[in-house]
């Protein structure tokens, strides 16, 4: 059957969901939600998050290239869409959150207990790409609670992360195993 097209749009599925966390040129710490963003490189590990120039994180990634991200918990959905829809510019979302952040040792950047997963990034190269700039970012360190080891490896059914659906503006979680990846038999 044919398909029916819907245009050009930005969506894949699923969507994760990311907060980057910054100092601003305060020196507040700051987090701003992202969909926008993946894994772009093995060996240096390396991600990308794209965000918009009038927001807040813009200017502090590019004052400042070292950044974390945090992977929230389905249980923190409501911080996640609020870092989301507030700016920092104007307001001071960690502490109306209630959040606690600290300095990294190794980076200029706050980590966020809260949340269970942290990348520690550095800019690496930016892209202007036309409502976004695109930060490619190396992944200096990948940080886990121990509440979400299980057997010395993570545990994605532990770490429950968030997920984004842009179509239907919900966060979802992770659902359940299909399969086990690189077991397919040569046909």
């Amino acid at each position: 059957s044919m398909k029916r097209s819907f245009g050009a749009k930005p969506i894949i599925f699923p969507l994760p969901v990311l907060l980057i966390g910054t100092y601003d040129s305060s020196g507040r710490a700051n987090l701003m939600t992202a969909s926008w963003g993946g894994i772009v490189n093995s060996t240096p590990p390396m991600i990308s998050v794209s965000v918009r120039r009038e927001r807040h994180t813009h200017a502090a990634l590019t004052a400042n290239s070292e950044f974390t991200i945090s992977i929230p918990q389905t249980s923190r959905a409501g911080e996640a869409d609020y870092c989301g829809i507030y700016s920092n510019a104007n307001s001071d979302k960690v502490t109306e959150l209630g959040l606690n952040p600290y300095q990294s040792e190794t980076i200029n950047a706050p980590i966020f207990p809260e949340f269970p997963i942290t990348l520690l990034c550095r800019v690496s190269q930016t892209v202007e790409l036309g409502t976004h700039t695109m930060f490619v970012s190396e992944i200096l360190d990948f940080q886990a609670d121990e509440s979400v080891i299980v057997d010395g490896e993570l545990s994605i059914e532990r770490i429950d992360p968030l997920f984004y659906d842009t179509i239907s503006k919900f966060y979802y979680n992770i659902g359940t195993k299909v399969k086990k990846a690189y077991s397919e038999p040569k046909r």
